[in-house]
């Protein structure tokens, strides 16, 4: 008779689409074992690959280190041959004149000592390690003949270069032994020379009564009493009056100069070089007076007086 209500209730057998959950995924064994094992199978081919990289690196490496190892000990060998000097050397003689000949010494006695100075110190054997300086200074003090010596050390080679220049000889000392050594510009005794060889030398020649020792490689006189006797001569020779011969007197510090074709000699002040211009110009005044008076000295002129000439 009477008609049920609807429940408002909703069927618990019923459910709505829209509430039912999002569909999850199920999970099996099948599909979990596929899932992890394909990675796996990539690592370790990864691995594989890798591993072969890093070896084949690794063996590069080596191959490399190798390379670079025989190429340092080639350069090392090479480096240690090159920087090894030889026990020859060439000796080159620059400045020679027409008559350094005479006085300088055979090429082979100046490589001898080059050799001996060498030989001092094994340092000197090496190019890095050589002592030029003591070697050149050696070779001044063995030969005084030489004005100068040059060590020259090759970048690329093994034979040292020694150049060597003569000393220009200022005067000849001619001593009381009748012995004839050449004297340098600062009256250093250089060599001894013999008679026959003065010719060939246009330097002036000085008679020793003062009994001078001459020693080679030692001074025998100043400098400046060389440089006294060099301005005499250059003055006369500028003059036209030729000097047959120069004496240094044993009586005291003074030049005599004795001309040729004239019965006197002229006395200078040997010891005052800074006079000497004046010296020379009051014989020079004092010639020409007696040139023009028709007056011949049979002695001499001393002009060694400033300001004053004296003659007989």
């Amino acid at each position: 008779m009477f008609k049920k209500k609807k429940s408002a209730e909703t069927d618990p057998y019923r459910t709505s689409l829209r509430s039912l959950p999002e569909r999850q995924n199920v999970y099996t064994y099948y599909k979990s074992r596929s899932f992890k094992e394909e990675p796996a199978r990539q690592s370790l081919s990864g691995l594989g690959e890798k591993h072969v990289i890093q070896q084949k690196e690794k063996h590069f490496s080596v191959q490399r280190n190798v390379k670079v190892g025989i190429v340092v000990v080639i350069l090392l060998v090479l480096f240690a041959l090159d920087i090894r000097l030889s026990t020859s050397v060439n000796v080159q003689i620059t400045g020679t004149t027409r008559v350094s000949g005479i006085y300088m010494h055979p090429t082979a006695l100046y490589q001898s000592e080059v050799d001996k100075l060498t030989n001092v110190s094994f340092g000197n054997k090496f190019k890095i390690t050589i002592n030029t300086s003591k070697i050149e200074s050696g070779m001044l003090q063995q030969f005084p003949e030489l004005a100068n010596v040059s060590i020259k050390v090759p970048l690329i080679g093994s034979k040292i270069t020694v150049v060597v220049s003569p000393v220009l000889p200022a005067i000849i000392l001619n001593d009381q032994k009748n012995q004839h050594f050449l004297v340098g510009p600062y009256g250093k005794t250089l060599r001894a020379v013999m008679p026959d060889s003065l010719a060939d030398f246009s330097i002036p020649i000085v008679n020793d009564q003062t009994a001078l020792q001459a020693q080679i490689g030692k001074s025998v006189i100043t400098q400046s009493d060389t440089n006294f006797i060099l301005t005499v001569s250059a003055q006369f020779q500028a003059h036209q009056i030729k000097i047959q011969s120069m004496t240094l007197p044993i009586t005291s510090r003074e030049l005599d100069v004795y001309l040729v074709g004239l019965p006197y000699y002229v006395k200078f002040n040997l010891a005052d070089y800074v006079s000497i211009n004046q010296q020379i110009g009051t014989y020079f005044a004092t010639r020409n007076y007696l040139i023009k008076n028709n007056i011949i000295p049979t002695q001499y002129i001393d002009a060694r007086s400033q300001g004053r000439v004296f003659y007989k």
